[in-house]
């Protein structure tokens, strides 16, 4: 309306959280008083991102910081880990009677496969469908675009694959995200995603 010319400065605007109408030059341009607006904002933010609004943008948002994203991995950690025992465990006991050690070095070999595979696919798909792992969910974090929409499916498993390199350089793929002015990891960066609070 304010684009459009129907609100001009001087029109009264009032909305939850204003004790009375005021001109619209005294409040901010979402229409409510600056604490307001600013919370308001961040709230429609995560919004549109759960609905995927693409352009929804991440004015106001919270980042998801180096413990709070530590305390989701690790949640993710131990899941992924019992999962892949259940998988891996028969064939690391095929492998220790075969007898052959031709045999055993190919049944090592498979159940790393399978264990990459396996972490790939969980954060991959939980990330593509859903926007967060249970780990993240746990602890109130999502994945986002920057411009505040979901991640693709090809992305998210783009993300999964990066985060097996941010692992590999000794885990200095996962600390950037302390010193990023929006806590961006490795895979962050390359995937070009966002880790927020989802409020």
């Amino acid at each position: 309306m304010v684009d459009s010319g129907q609100l001009t400065p001087d029109s009264l605007v009032w909305t939850e959280g204003m004790a009375d109408w005021q001109p619209l030059s005294a409040v901010g341009a979402g229409g409510a008083p600056e604490g307001v607006a600013a919370e308001q904002q961040a709230h429609l933010n995560v919004q549109r991102a759960r609905e995927g609004v693409a352009g929804a943008g991440l004015h106001n948002v919270e980042y998801g910081g180096f413990w709070i994203r530590f305390a989701g991995y690790l949640i993710d950690y131990v899941i992924v880990t019992v999962a892949m025992l259940v998988l891996i465990l028969p064939l690391s006991v095929l492998g220790a009677f075969s007898g052959s050690e031709a045999a055993e070095l190919g049944i090592a070999i498979l159940t790393q496969l399978i264990a990459l595979a396996g972490v790939i696919c969980y954060n991959g798909i939980m990330i593509g469908r859903y926007g967060w792992t249970l780990g993240k969910r746990a602890v109130g974090l999502r994945v986002i675009c920057p411009d505040g929409s979901p991640v693709s499916m090809g992305r998210a498993f783009g993300r999964a694959a990066a985060e097996i390199l941010s692992g590999m350089i000794c885990g200095i793929g996962y600390i950037i995200a302390a010193f990023d002015e929006e806590k961006r990891t490795l895979h962050d960066h390359i995937a070009t995603t966002r880790v927020i609070r989802d409020q």
